[in-house]
């Protein structure tokens, strides 16, 4: 009666969005195929009307995040508007979620800075009270949460603070989790980095170029087996026999499968792959 109607009105949704025209810091720090598949007007497919939602979601509670920073009076500016907007070579136009002002005593967790975080006053990381951070908001999963409160924080969304912070000419980014299932939140303060702009220049110059990237990682098709060594080029290791699991093969039965992530959500994977099926994988 109501979901059927919103899922139809979704899925209309996504059919009728545009397909990606240009690189920013939202995705420079994602595969260079991908990038290079949007630069050069390769054919994408289609959003699902879920992925569409999903994104709705990530909006409101970037709005929702930025009410609580209001109402526990920080001092902040959005600068999601086209206004706001600064250009970065060679990454192209960009402009973070929001700022803030910092003040004296404020403190906060650097990533890379401890186990898995030091806790350090504004003034022991050298920035002046009254400085500004840009800052960016993500949704996420309890398993993204988790691992951001270990410590580890997936390239494409520090790629995309390191553009911020860059464009804005600062030292340090914020980056704050909201975790989906909890309202948990978690923030973790970013120095600029260098290895990681020269990653994200790279990546970026190569997808404007004439020639299709090398993938950064390469497709695995061996035999389960033969990562615990019960499999050994289809044969078990003893008595020489095919190896049951693959058949004496030595490949993953079925296969080869291209990785869940990064490749589940992206849009060009026939454009990357070629013809390809969808499958659920044996582990779920």
């Amino acid at each position: 009666m109501i979901v059927d109607k919103i899922e139809a009105w979704a899925e209309a949704q996504a059919a009728a969005r545009p397909a990606p025209s240009r690189i920013g810091a939202h995705n420079c720090g994602k595969c260079p195929r991908l990038l290079w598949h949007i630069i050069h007007g390769s054919k994408s497919e289609a959003l699902t009307g879920r992925t569409r939602l999903i994104f709705d979601m990530g909006d409101r509670v970037e709005d929702a995040v930025f009410e609580f920073i209001e109402q526990a009076g920080i001092g902040f500016v959005r600068t999601n508007e086209s206004r706001d907007t600064v250009e970065l070579p060679p990454v192209g136009r960009v402009k973070s979620d929001g700022v803030i002002g910092v003040q004296a005593g404020d403190s906060a967790r650097l990533l890379g800075g401890g186990d898995p975080y030091a806790l350090m006053t504004i003034e022991a990381l050298g920035i002046k009270p009254g400085s500004i951070l840009p800052v960016e908001v993500k949704s996420v999963s309890d398993f993204a949460f988790e691992r951001a409160e270990a410590g580890s924080i997936d390239f494409d969304r520090l790629a995309q603070l390191e553009c911020y912070i860059r464009a804005y000419d600062c030292e340090y980014g914020l980056i704050i989790f909201y975790r989906k299932e909890t309202s948990h939140l978690f923030e973790a303060l970013v120095r600029r980095d260098d290895d990681r702009w020269r990653l994200i220049c790279e990546s970026v110059t190569a997808a404007r170029g004439d020639d299709e990237p090398a993938r950064p990682y390469a497709i695995v098709d061996a035999c389960d087996g033969a990562r615990d060594g019960t499999c050994v080029n289809g044969l078990t290791p003893k008595a020489g026999r095919p190896h049951k699991a693959c058949d004496g093969t030595g490949k993953v039965p079925g296969g080869p499968f291209i990785p869940n992530y990064p490749c589940g959500y992206c849009q060009y994977k026939e454009a990357c792959w070629g013809r390809i099926e969808m499958a659920v994988s044996g582990d779920g």
